[in-house]
C-alpha cells in the first residue's frame, strides 16, 4: 500500500477504515503530501504484518486528530518520518508502540508543532541507530521522557530535539 494516497493536495476527508490491511507490509508514504486531509480514518486498520511505516503521514499538515491507538507495530523496522509535518494534531496516542525491531527513527515526529506530550517512555529502542531530528520543532512539546530509551546502537542524534 506504499503510496497508495501520496500527493493529493486537495484531498479534505478519506474513510479507509474498511479496507483489509491484513496481509499489507509496506505503507510508506500512504498518505504523504495529503496536505488539505482534514478527515482521516484508519482507526480499524491491522498492522501486525506491517515492516515499513515510513513518512506514512507525512505533510498531513491540517488533521486534528489521528486516531492510531490500535496501531500493533511489533513487526515495523522503519519509522523515518513517520509523523512528520502532522502539524494539527496535538495528541498521538503512541503508547502501546511496540518498538522491539525499529532501527530507524530519523525525524519520527519531526514538526508535530501542536504535539504537547508524547508518550515515549515505553519505546524498545535498543536496535535503532539514527534518531536524528526525531522530535525537531515539536515546539509545543511540554514534557517528554527518554530515561529508558537504549541508545548503545544509535549513531546519530543530531538535531533530536532542535
Amino acid at each position: 500500500m506504499s503510496y497508495t494516497f501520496t500527493s493529493l493536495k486537495n484531498l479534505q476527508s478519506l474513510d479507509v477504515s474498511n479496507f483489509d490491511t491484513s496481509q499489507v507490509t509496506d505503507m510508506s508514504f500512504m498518505f504523504n503530501g495529503c496536505m488539505q486531509l482534514e478527515q482521516l480514518d484508519v482507526r480499524n486498520f491491522l498492522t501486525s504484518n506491517v515492516v515499513n511505516m515510513e513518512a506514512i503521514f507525512k505533510d498531513c499538515a491540517l488533521l486534528t486528530s489521528l486516531e492510531i491507538s490500535g496501531f500493533r507495530t511489533s513487526n515495523v523496522k522503519n519509522m523515518i518520518e513517520m509523523f512528520s509535518g502532522v502539524a494539527g494534531v496535538s495528541e498521538l496516542r503512541i503508547d502501546g508502540f511496540d518498538t522491539s525491531k525499529v532501527t530507524d527513527m530519523w525525524g519520527m515526529f519531526r514538526g508535530c508543532t501542536n504535539v504537547e506530550y508524547l508518550n515515549v517512555r515505553y519505546f524498545e529502542t535498543s536496535l535503532v541507530e539514527d534518531m536524528e531530528r526525531m522530535f525537531e520543532g515539536c515546539t509545543n512539546l511540554i514534557s517528554i521522557d527518554v530515561s529508558s530509551f537504549n541508545t548503545k546502537k544509535v549513531e546519530s542524534m543530531a538535531y533530536m530535539f532542535y
